[in-house]
């Protein structure tokens, strides 16, 4: 399966793909800058855009910080506050590992005057083929609270690719301003749980309902039976809700 071949996207705004940060630093994340690399074959490794994200990310540290914090995706691993440090680690890891294999950084925190500035996140769609623009890529958000510094991170991001002479096509995208305030109750109807629960709840009721025109000696069985089904309901809701 081929993707497009030597494209990136800058993606500014946010959209409800992936939850984000709710501050920087204390500050409300008020900007997203997200810079989409799409595979140019689905099959390749990391390793293929791993100097291009360096160079990207060298040009952003160096308009709007003075020092950084790498997170690997292996969480137990402590954080690397530089790029070299992060780079003899890798080395080590393909000595004492021959399985280990390039990845991207989870997030990268930029610091200026030990004050944190912007958070840049992964979002992994290499091996997903929807939707436009992110899909098949490797793509990574810039948040941050300043727009002066989200200024800063769309130039340098389109500097570094504008000369990349592996890149032959740059499109921008333009999303919400804002998160939106109803996005986590889409995410919550879309969800399992929220079926199940639904289903159970629906379920849960028609019990009732049949066991109240239902012919039994009285009034009291019939609450009785009903209750006895609701409590069966409820059971089911909270070992699923456990689970």
């Amino acid at each position: 399966m081929k993707c497009s071949v030597g494209q990136a996207v800058i993606c500014q705004g946010f959209n409800n793909h992936f939850k984000a940060p709710k501050d920087i630093g204390g500050m409300p994340v008020q900007f997203r800058t997200a810079v989409v690399i799409k595979k140019r074959d689905f099959f390749d490794e990391w390793e293929v855009y791993d100097a291009l994200f360096w160079r990207i990310t060298g040009r952003v540290s160096e308009e709007i910080s003075d020092s950084i914090r790498i997170s690997v995706l292996d969480c137990e691993t402590k954080p690397f506050t530089t790029l070299s440090k992060l780079r003899a680690w890798q080395a080590q890891q393909q000595i004492s590992d021959s399985e280990f294999v390039l990845e991207p950084p989870r997030e990268i925190e930029f610091f200026s005057e030990n004050k944190p500035v912007c958070l840049m996140e992964l979002e992994d769609w290499s091996d997903i083929g929807k939707p436009e623009p992110y899909a098949c890529s490797f793509t990574f958000s810039f948040y941050c609270s300043s727009i002066i510094t989200n200024a800063k991170v769309k130039d340098a991001i389109n500097e570094q690719l504008t000369k990349d002479p592996e890149i032959s096509g740059i499109t921008t995208e333009f999303e919400s301003k804002a998160p939106r305030w109803y996005w986590p109750i889409i995410n919550t109807i879309k969800s399992t749980k929220f079926f199940i629960f639904g289903m159970l709840g629906l379920m849960a009721l028609a019990t009732a309902f049949v066991v109240f025109i239902s012919p039994s000696p009285s009034m009291y069985n019939k609450i009785v039976q009903c209750r006895q089904s609701l409590q069966k309901a409820r059971s089911v809701l909270l070992d699923v809700d456990n689970s």
